[in-house]
């Protein structure tokens, strides 16, 4: 069964981007809705990505209870190999 699609999002743009982006679109296979959710999963997907000093950043502002929280919902990147949020130990970077 498909994915329901009935979330909107509106924003606002230069209408000189909006005219650029709307030319490129015109000569592509998909819809511009379409290619403007490939963008937004794209951006997702690279933002969900945390690297060490921002994990340690991120550590040093809050509680290690709310750390692990967070941690829990996206992939940590240690050493070029990515690992699920599971195999991740927050406490290490956690200072008593």
């Amino acid at each position: 069964m498909p994915v329901l699609k009935n979330s909107i999002i509106t924003s606002k743009v230069e209408p000189d981007l909006k005219n650029d982006f709307m030319i490129i679109a015109e000569n592509r296979p998909r819809p511009t809705s379409q290619i403007s959710r490939d963008l937004i999963r794209v951006y997702v997907e690279n933002n969900r990505i945390l690297n060490e000093l921002t994990a340690e950043t991120i550590a040093k502002a809050v509680s290690p209870r709310a750390l692990a929280l967070m941690l829990s919902s996206i992939i940590f990147i240690s050493s070029g190999s990515a690992s699920t949020s599971s195999k991740f130990r927050p406490s290490k970077l956690i200072k008593s």
